[in-house]
């Protein structure tokens, strides 16, 4: 199949293009922002191969494990800074085959990425305010993207268990 180069002619849903000689064989994992918490499994032609439907809208991270389950980010609005932007987390959760939920966490820090980890715990990113006294040292950056009250965000990583209880930040 011949990819037409004019971007605007393949903009669209759906399959747009498929180079068989430069594209890596498998499968495709996505859940598009438009979805509602669809994600779906392609094959090289385009074809669903298996969908869930998630309770959340997608996060930006999201992977098949080595078990054959899902485990999904998802974006949960919230007050805090942080649910207020597009930052797209706030939970993440281990589906099934089935999409039945294994376990879910919430965390409102918890700003995109979480991984699951060989001990079965989750490695979260999260960002938080800093300190005044540190954020006050802080030079550059982009005048008018701190927080409405002026406070500078960071990130930082916690492992929870599958209960959300925190093992080290």
């Amino acid at each position: 199949m011949s990819i037409d180069p004019n971007t605007i002619r393949r903009r669209g849903t759906g399959l747009r293009g498929h180079d068989a000689e430069r594209a890596y064989p498998g499968l495709t994992l996505f859940a598009p922002t438009t979805g509602g918490g669809a994600v779906y499994v392609i094959d090289m032609a385009g074809t669903v191969v298996h969908s869930w439907q998630m309770p959340y809208p997608p996060g930006l991270y999201g992977y098949l494990t080595e078990r054959g389950t899902l485990l999904y980010n998802g974006k949960v609005p919230n007050d805090t800074f942080l649910g207020k932007t597009p930052f797209m987390g706030g939970v993440v959760l281990e589906a099934d085959w089935h999409g039945r939920v294994r376990w879910e966490v919430r965390n409102p820090e918890h700003h995109h990425d979480g991984i699951l980890l060989r001990n079965g715990h989750i490695l979260l990113l999260c960002s938080t305010a800093l300190p005044e006294a540190i954020a006050e040292r802080v030079r550059g950056g982009l005048g008018g993207t701190e927080q409405p009250d002026g406070r500078i965000n960071a990130d930082y990583l916690r492992e929870v268990t599958t209960g959300g209880q925190t093992v080290w930040e």
